[in-house]
């Protein structure tokens, strides 16, 4: 639980200084096969910024924060194995998100077939309380 609240204090702070929303994202695996890497890119729609993010997934614990501006989409989501790729991993690419944020929790074994992992997303506007 320490995790979640230290987390959620850096999310908030995050927030704080961004200037639009913010997509979150933490990890809880099992195991992991062959250390995929996640490609995981946004376009901020206002002022066409791409804002690429390579995740190596080699840690089973993992939290990351990055902002996305106020409004955007999500143009790729990869997940790249030894022999497969998944794409639009979690189901992220669904149009323009205006002005919410997104909290995803990934759990489960990350491997190659889906039904190993299970991705859990939450788009809200503000302060995730």
């Amino acid at each position: 639980m320490r995790w979640a609240i230290g987390l959620f204090g850096l999310a908030m702070a995050h927030l704080v200084m961004a200037q639009g929303q913010v997509i979150t994202i933490n990890t809880h695996f099992r195991s992991i096969d062959h250390q995929p890497t996640w490609l995981l890119i946004a376009r901020n729609v206002q002022t066409g910024e791409v804002l690429p993010h390579l995740f190596t997934m080699n840690k089973k614990e993992q939290n990351m924060v990055f902002d996305v501006g106020q409004f955007y989409r999500i143009t790729a989501s990869n997940m790249t194995f030894k022999n497969k790729i998944i794409k639009n991993f979690c189901q992220l690419e669904s149009g323009v998100i205006d002005g919410k944020s997104m909290f995803i929790t990934i759990t489960g074994d990350l491997q190659s077939d889906p039904k190993g992992y299970e991705c859990r997303v939450i788009r809200y506007r503000g302060v995730m309380q």
